[in-house]
């Protein structure tokens, strides 16, 4: 599991904590307890991921940096 702190979470009050276990999000929340590494975010801001979207939309063309 891998624990990212100090997340400014888009549209949230305060830094967050985010746990993620297999690939997939299973806690955010001031403290989401202990895992195996830990990484910091220093406040950087934490967008929710695109749904994938069908390639005539041309959202597939969008580029996240």
């Amino acid at each position: 599991m891998k624990k990212f702190i100090n997340a400014n979470i888009y549209k949230t009050e305060g830094l967050q904590q985010i746990l993620i276990d297999d690939g997939k999000f299973k806690s955010i929340a001031p403290d989401v307890g202990e895992a195996d590494s830990v990484i910091d975010l220093e406040g950087k801001l934490v967008l929710p991921p695109l749904r994938r979207s069908p390639p005539a939309s041309g959202l597939h063309f969008l580029w996240i940096g």
